[in-house]
C-alpha cells in the first residue's frame, strides 16, 4: 500500500535552474515570520517583480527581482499554494504552511489578482501562535475587559467585533473562544478563509461553493453551542446568524462598522428585524491596534501642541494636561496594543435600538455605562498614560471619534481640569474591583475620599450628567419642584444647551434655588450608598447619582 506524499516543510527547488528562487523565498518568509511582517506584496510591472512588505502600518519597498527570477517566483508561490499555473485571468486564493524548525512556523494565505502591466500576489503571514492567546494577552483595559468576560458567559446571543481589516478583530475573537472552551462546547467557525487552527473546532472555509450563508446552514444542523462568523456582509447571513442568535446558540461575528454604535443601523440596513436584534445583542466592539511605546526606552516629552489641542476640541475630546511622549523611530515602539470601544447591550441600549434612534441614539445609551470610551476617548487616554503618541492616535482614530451628547462625572470633573484621565481611569477600576467583593463604591466618593474633588465640585459636575435628570424627576415625585416645568427644562437641556448644567437652567428658570437644590444633592447620601444601607437612604436618588 503506497502511504500518502508528505509535502516538504519548505519551498524546494527541481535544479540549479531553480534553487536560487527557492532559496530566496525560505529566507524571504523566515525573516518576515522573525520580523512580524504580516504582509508581503509581490507585484509584477512590466515583467519586473517589485516586493513590499508591510511593516506597521505602511508599505516598504524591499527589492526589484528580474524577470527570470520573478517567473521561477510566481511559478514556485502558485505551486505551493495549490493553484492553477495557467490561469492569469481571474483572482484566486491558496494557502501554505512552511516549517523551519519548532520555533518558527507560519502559515500565510496566499491571493492573487490580475492587474494592468502583470498581476499581484499578496501573501498575508497568519501567526498561529494567535490561536492559542487568551484575553490576557489582548491587553483590554481593565474595565472593558471585564464587561467583555461577562458578556461571554452569555449562553446564548450576538456578539460583535468591528474594524477594518487589520485591526485584530479575528485575533479578539479567537481569544475569547479560548476564553470559553472548556472542552464541553461544539464550537464552530467559518471564514474566509479560516486563518487560525485550532484542534477540536469545526471550522469551514467559504469557497467558491461555499458561501457564508449556505455555510451557516449546515453549521445549524451540527448542534452547535457557539458559532464564529468571519464576516456579516450579507442579508442572508445577517438574518441567520440573528435566527441562531435567537434560538439557543452563541454568536460571534465581525461587521464593517467604523464605531460600535454604528453597527446597530448597519444590521438594520442589511433587513434585520429591530425587535429581534434588541432582544438577541449581547454587545459590540469596535477596535482599533495602536504602536505601543517601547518602556525599556527613554523617550522625550513635551506638552500638547496648539495643532493637537485643536485636534482634540475638533474630535470632542477633552484637552490632555501635562506632558506626553513623543516618539518618531520605529524601534521606539514595540507591539501593538487594541484601543476598544465596547458597548454592552443594556437596557437603554435596547430602548434606543426599538425606537429607532440611530447611532447616536444607541451612542448616548452607551455613554451611561462605565467601561465605555469612544474609540477618540479610548485612544487619548492611552497618550496619557504615556503607552502611545499622538502621532499615532491621530492616524488611526481620524473621524471615527464620535461624541456623545450624555457625558459621565469622570468626564466632566476632567473637562474642567480638576482631574486626569489617569486618576478618573484609577478610581473607576477601583470601583471596579470593590465591585467584585460585592460592595457598590461610587465614583465620586472615591475622588473625593481620595481629596481630588470636594464634595461641592462632584455635585456640579452631576449637573451636566444623566444623573442630574433622574435625581431631579426624583424631586419632582416628592412635589419639591414642579413636574411639567421640569420636563421643559430637560428638553431644552437635551435639544439645544446640552453643553451648561442642567442644574443651573432649573435653577436659571426659578424652579429651585441654589441653596435648596444643593441642599437635596448633600442630604442624598448619594456618594456613599450601598443596598445594606437603602433602609435609611433615599435609594431611587442614590442610584441616580452613583450612575454618573
Amino acid at each position: 500500500m503506497t502511504g500518502m506524499t508528505r509535502e516538504p516543510p519548505l519551498f524546494i527547488y527541481n535544479s540549479q535552474h531553480d534553487r536560487a528562487a527557492a532559496e530566496y523565498l525560505n529566507d524571504l518568509f523566515k525573516m518576515a515570520a522573525v520580523k512580524k511582517i504580516p504582509d508581503i506584496h509581490f507585484q509584477w510591472i512590466q515583467g519586473l517583480l517589485h516586493i513590499r512588505l508591510r511593516v506597521g502600518s505602511s508599505m516598504q519597498a524591499h527589492e526589484i527581482l528580474d524577470t527570470v527570477t520573478a517567473k521561477l517566483i510566481d511559478t514556485k508561490i502558485r505551486s505551493r499554494a495549490n493553484m492553477d499555473l495557467s490561469q492569469f485571468q481571474s483572482p484566486m486564493d491558496g494557502r501554505i504552511s512552511l516549517r523551519y524548525s519548532d520555533d518558527i512556523s507560519i502559515d500565510v494565505r496566499v491571493n492573487v489578482v490580475p492587474s494592468h502591466g502583470g498581476q499581484k500576489i499578496v501573501c498575508r503571514l497568519l501567526d498561529q501562535a494567535n490561536a492559542s492567546l487568551t484575553l490576557d494577552d489582548i491587553g483590554m483595559p481593565a474595565l472593558a475587559d471585564d464587561a467583555f468576560r461577562n458578556m461571554l458567559k452569555e449562553e446564548q446571543g450576538l456578539i460583535l467585533v468591528t474594524g477594518p481589516t487589520g485591526s485584530g478583530k479575528t485575533t479578539t475573537l479567537y481569544a475569547a473562544l479560548n476564553e470559553i472552551n472548556d472542552g464541553s462546547l461544539n464550537i464552530n467557525t467559518i471564514e474566509q478563509p479560516v486563518e487560525y487552527v485550532v484542534p477540536g473546532f469545526v471550522q469551514l472555509n467559504v469557497t467558491p461553493y461555499l458561501s457564508f450563508a449556505s455555510g451557516l446552514r449546515a453549521l445549524l444542523r451540527q448542534d452547535p453551542d457557539v458559532i464564529l462568523i468571519g464576516e456579516i456582509r450579507d442579508q442572508e447571513t445577517a438574518e441567520i446568524a440573528i435566527q441562531a442568535a435567537n434560538t439557543g446558540h452563541l454568536v460571534l461575528a465581525t461587521l464593517h462598522a467604523n464605531n460600535g454604535a454604528q453597527a446597530i443601523p448597519r444590521l438594520l440596513d442589511l433587513g434585520v428585524d429591530r425587535q429581534t436584534l434588541a432582544s438577541v445583542l449581547i454587545g459590540v466592539i469596535a477596535q482599533r491596534l495602536v504602536d505601543t511605546l517601547n518602556k525599556d526606552m527613554t523617550h522625550e516629552s513635551s506638552g500638547i501642541t496648539d495643532y493637537e489641542r485643536y485636534w482634540l476640541k475638533q474630535n470632542g475630546l477633552p484637552n490632555i494636561t501635562g506632558e506626553i511622549l513623543r516618539a518618531e523611530s520605529k524601534q521606539a515602539f514595540v507591539g501593538k496594543r487594541p484601543i476598544i470601544e465596547l458597548i454592552k447591550s443594556d437596557k437603554y441600549v435596547k430602548r434606543a435600538i426599538l425606537a429607532g434612534e440611530g447611532e447616536m441614539g444607541v451612542l448616548n445609551a452607551a455613554a451611561r455605562q462605565l467601561q465605555f470610551d469612544t474609540l477618540g476617548q479610548a485612544a487619548i487616554r492611552m497618550v496619557s498614560n504615556r503607552e502611545t503618541t499622538m502621532d499615532k492616535v491621530q492616524r488611526l482614530i481620524k473621524d471615527d471619534s464620535v461624541t456623545p451628547r450624555v457625558r459621565r462625572l469622570g468626564d466632566v470633573l476632567i473637562s474642567k481640569g480638576l482631574i486626569t484621565f489617569g486618576q478618573a481611569n484609577d478610581a473607576a477600576e477601583y470601583q471596579l474591583q470593590e465591585r467584585k467583593k460585592g460592595k457598590v463604591v461610587k465614583l465620586g466618593q472615591i475622588l473625593i475620599s481620595n481629596l481630588l474633588v470636594s464634595q461641592e465640585q462632584v455635585s456640579e459636575a452631576i449637573g451636566y450628567t444623566e444623573g442630574a435628570v433622574e435625581f431631579l424627576n426624583e424631586l419632582a415625585a416628592s412635589r419639591k419642584i414642579s413636574y411639567k416645568l421640569l420636563q421643559g427644562v430637560v428638553e431644552l437641556w437635551r435639544t439645544e444647551r446640552h453643553q451648561e448644567s442642567l442644574f443651573d437652567l432649573v435653577i436659571e428658570q426659578d424652579l429651585i434655588t441654589k441653596g435648596k437644590l444643593y441642599e437635596e444633592v448633600f442630604n442624598s447620601d448619594g456618594y456613599g450608598y450601598t443596598p445594606a444601607e437603602s433602609s435609611s437612604v433615599d435609594g431611587t436618588r442614590a442610584a441616580a447619582l452613583a450612575s454618573v
